[in-house]
C-alpha cells in the first residue's frame, strides 16, 4: 500500500500568512495611505452627525443610504461638500476676483459672484473635490473652495422672474443673505407667465414657480422660451432715432451729465460701415458706462469698458474721441472678434448668457 503523503505544518503556517497579507494587512495598508480627511454625514435639520470617515467615498456611500434630505457631507473645517440638494453661493470672493469652471462640454468660462450670488446646486464630484452647477444657461464645475453649499430655506435672496406690465423682469441675486438685488426689464413676457408670480430659472428657457419643482423639473412651459433682445444678432439693422436714445436717458434725469446724450448718429454711422447694430451697441454703452457717467467714460472716452478687467480696472483702454471708441468696438472687438467664427471667443453674433453669444467671454 502506497502511504499518503503528510502535508507539513509549515505549508499550513505560509498559507495562513499569505491569506491574512492578501485579505487583512494589504486592504488596511490601503486604506490607511489613501485616507483624505475627516469626513462626517450629518442631517442638517438636527446637526446630528450620523458616521464619520477618513474617506469621502466612504461618507458618500453612507449619504446615498439615508433617506432624509436634509443630509449632508462635510469636512473636518465643518464645510459642506455634498447636499441631496440645494443652492450654491458664488459670492465668496472680492469683486476683483473671478470664479473659474470647465464646462460638461469641456470649455472654459467664468462668473462673478457680487453680479451674481447664486446657482442651482447639480452635485459634488466622486472625490469630494469639484463642485456641479448652473447658472446662466451653462452647467459646469468648479474648485469646492470657490463655492459654498447650502439648504435652500425661505431666508435665502434667490435670482427670479416676474411679470410686471407686460415686461419680463428679472431680479438677481447679488447677496443670499442680505437681500441685495438688481432688477432688469430683458423683454416682453412670455404668454404662459402670469403677473403676481415668481418664477426661478437657471437658464432662463424653462420656468419653475418655486425652487424644489426647479429641482425636481415640474417646469411651468413646454417649449423654451427665448428672449428676443437676448438672442437677435448684432449682424441686424436698428432704425430708431435720437429722440428715442435721448428719452431713454431723460427717464433717468441724465441728459445733462451723460456722454451719451445726443450720440445716436455716431452708431448709426458706425452701424452703416461695419454693418453692426446701432441699438445693441447703444444699449452695452449704458450697460457698461453706467449710463455714459462711468469714469472711463468721462476721462477715457471709453464707453464699453474695453480692458478694464476685473483684476484691474484701471487697465481700461484710453480712446481719443466718443468716435473712436464706438469705431474700435464694432471692428476689433466685435467684427474681427466675438462675432468672428474664426476667433476663440465666437459664440455667436448675439449677447446670449454664458451657454451662447458674446456673453461667454465678454
Amino acid at each position: 500500500m502506497k502511504r499518503k503523503r503528510k502535508v507539513k505544518k509549515t505549508s499550513f503556517k505560509l498559507i495562513i500568512i499569505l491569506l491574512i497579507l492578501v485579505f487583512v494587512v494589504i486592504p488596511f495598508t490601503i486604506l490607511k495611505m489613501t485616507e483624505d480627511g475627516q469626513y462626517y454625514v450629518e442631517d442638517l435639520s438636527t446637526s446630528e452627525v450620523q458616521a464619520s470617515y477618513k474617506h469621502y467615498i466612504f461618507a458618500s456611500l453612507k449619504m446615498d443610504t439615508t433617506d432624509s434630505k436634509y443630509t449632508c457631507i462635510k469636512n473636518e473645517d465643518g464645510k459642506v461638500l455634498r447636499l441631496k440638494s440645494g443652492i450654491v453661493n458664488l459670492k465668496t470672493k472680492d469683486v476683483t476676483q473671478n470664479t473659474e469652471y470647465t464646462t460638461d462640454t469641456k470649455e472654459t468660462g467664468y462668473v462673478n459672484g457680487n453680479y451674481g450670488a447664486d446657482a442651482q446646486y447639480l452635485g459634488t464630484s466622486f472625490n469630494g473635490k469639484k463642485v456641479h452647477f448652473k447658472i446662466s444657461g451653462v452647467q459646469a464645475w468648479t474648485d469646492i473652495n470657490n463655492v459654498e453649499l447650502y439648504l435652500y430655506n425661505d431666508s435665502h435672496i434667490l435670482s427670479t422672474y416676474y411679470v410686471y406690465n407686460h415686461s419680463l423682469i428679472h431680479t438677481i441675486s447679488t447677496d443670499l443673505f442680505q437681500g441685495n438685488v438688481n432688477s432688469i426689464a430683458i423683454g416682453p413676457a412670455p404668454k404662459f407667465m402670469k403677473e403676481d408670480t415668481i418664477y426661478y430659472s437657471y437658464d432662463g428657457h424653462y420656468f419653475y414657480t418655486n425652487y424644489e419643482n426647479l429641482v425636481n423639473d415640474n417646469k411651468v412651459n413646454k417649449d423654451p422660451y427665448y428672449n428676443y433682445y437676448q438672442y437677435i444678432p448684432h449682424r441686424t439693422t436698428s432704425y430708431l432715432n435720437n429722440s428715442v436714445y435721448n428719452a431713454y436717458l431723460d427717464q433717468y434725469g441724465v441728459s445733462d451729465e451723460s456722454v451719451l446724450y445726443n450720440q445716436a448718429d455716431l452708431f448709426f454711422k458706425i452701424q452703416n460701415k461695419y454693418s453692426i447694430n446701432a441699438t445693441m451697441m447703444y444699449a452695452l454703452a449704458l450697460n457698461e458706462s453706467g449710463l455714459g457717467l462711468s469714469q472711463y467714460a468721462l476721462e477715457y472716452h471709453n464707453l464699453f469698458g474695453h480692458a478694464a478687467i476685473d483684476e484691474n480696472p484701471d487697465n481700461a483702454n484710453q480712446y481719443s474721441s466718443l468716435a473712436e471708441c464706438v469705431k474700435q468696438h464694432a471692428y476689433n472687438f466685435l467684427q474681427q472678434g466675438y462675432l468672428n467664427p474664426n476667433d476663440s471667443r465666437y459664440h455667436g453674433s448675439w449677447f446670449g448668457d454664458k451657454a451662447s453669444g458674446i456673453n461667454v467671454n465678454y
